[in-house]
This record gives structure tokens, sequence and C-alpha cells, in this order.
């Protein structure tokens, strides 16, 4: 209505055609196995302009940002379809962008497991994408402080890979690689771990997790996922392709995905 003042709907009709307000959902980024007193999101502020040149702002993200210390907010749970294996099966997680906060919540929670079970848990593999190390890495210092004391930096030609033994983060910075080589996606990372990867789904019923953006990312990562059994596997691309539909029928490959 600001960009086209001239249209002035009887306000019944309008309330007639503007539908209800959409929910907002967002991933919790932290395990209550830590802190049960504390819930943590990770929200991206969404900043668009129209092509009228007007800005807008997400109205959920906007109103989380502009909360101050104190303020009360109205929310509710509801349980997701990402479940912790447990510490003994390996987990592999693609979670480029927001799509982490998931994926940092199991982390937290295996680690808080694999504490009561020492020396009995199984590799858990984080695949984190975003733009530029120095604007969006999200939750870096953790990541990076799983080098810590016994623990490893760079691994082969990936240079932004971390882990502590039993927990493994590996980075895409799509924006930050020579301008002339192309950038760097998680299913690119995928590729470079791809025996890892295989060995957790084939040998040790691992797990695979994805979230983010619906746009093309999911697709993606299971076009890459499928490539990387067919030659780990050694087997052609339709029997490549049964092994993944397997692993989706039996719940071991699931997809959290969002459009913006």
């Amino acid at each position: 209505l600001a960009e086209f003042p001239s249209a002035r709907p009887p306000l019944s009709r309008l309330l007639e055609m503007i539908p209800p307000l959409q929910p907002r959902h967002y991933s919790i980024a932290s395990s209550s196995a830590l802190d049960a007193c504390r819930l943590d999101l990770c929200v991206a502020v969404e900043e668009t302009v129209t092509p009228y040149r007007r800005r807008r702002s997400g109205l959920c993200s906007t109103y989380l940002a502009n909360l101050r210390v104190g303020d009360e907010v109205v929310l509710w749970l509801r349980e997701g379809s990402f479940k912790n294996p447990g510490p003994q099966t390996p987990l592999v997680m693609v979670g480029p962008g927001t799509g982490v906060a998931p994926m940092r919540a199991i982390i937290q929670e295996r680690q808080a497991s694999s504490c009561a079970v020492s020396g009995q848990e199984r590799h858990t593999l984080l695949f984190f994408g975003c733009r530029k190390q120095l604007m969006d890495h999200l939750y870096g210092e953790e990541w990076g402080a799983l080098s810590s004391k016994d623990g490893k930096r760079g691994l082969g030609a990936d240079e932004h890979f971390v882990s502590n033994g039993s927990i493994s983060v590996t980075t895409a910075f799509s924006q930050d690689g020579p301008p002339n080589k192309g950038k760097t996606y998680v299913t690119h990372k995928m590729r470079l771990h791809e025996e890892a990867v295989f060995t957790a789904l084939s040998q040790h019923n691992g797990h695979f997790y994805v979230a983010g953006s619906a746009r093309r990312m999911p697709a993606d990562v299971r076009k890459q996922l499928v490539a990387l059994v067919s030659r780990q596997g050694e087997c052609p691309i339709d029997e490549a392709e049964r092994f993944v539909k397997a692993l989706e029928r039996t719940g071991r490959y699931k997809v959290e995905a969002w459009s913006s």
C-alpha cells in the first residue's frame, strides 16, 4: 500500500485478502544436557530491497534482534526430526549458514553423553559452509577449540579442518578463495572427506543429517552423496542411489530445509 498509494481497498476487503501471519520456526542451537536453563538460537536478520527500492526487514528476525536483555518472548517448542543417535553411532552432518544451529545442539549433546561413556563414542563429522571467514563463520571459536591440546588442525588438502578425535568440523568459505579457482562449497568438502563419510555410513550404520536453505543445497548435497557412494563403493550410480534411498527409508538420512 505504501508503494501504490492510489490503492485504497475497504478494510473488510483488505482483511480478506491478507493471509494470516505464518509462524516462524527456529532450530534450537544448544543442548539442555549442558545447561537446562539456556536456549540458544542462531538467526540471520532478513533484509531485502523491493523492486521499488523500499527496504524490507524480516518480521521475526528483526523483532528478535531488537530485543533487550530482560525482555520476555512468547514461544513454543515442537519436536524436530533430528535425533541424537547415541555416542556409539557415527554421525555426518551438513549445515551451511544458520543450518548449523541443530548441528551445534547435537554436537553439544554428544559431547555431554560421551563424557558418561568415555572411549565409547563414534566419530561426528560436521560440514559447515559460509561466505567469508571474517564475516559469518558461525561458532568459529568453538570449532577452533576442538584442535587445542591433543587435537588436529588441517588434514591433507583441507586446511580448514579441525578435530579432537571424536568430533571433526570442516568449513567451506565460498567467497574467500582466489577468483580464478571458483567457489568452494560444502559439497566440495564432502568430496575431500568422502572416504570417512562412506565408511561411517556403510560400515558403522552412521546417520546423515542436512539442514539449511531449501533452494539448491539439499539437492546438491544428496547428489554429491550418491556420487561419493558410487566412487567409494565402486558401484554404478543406480546402485548408489538405492543405497541412499535405503538411508532415507530407515531414517538415517534426514533433511530439515526452509525457504527464505
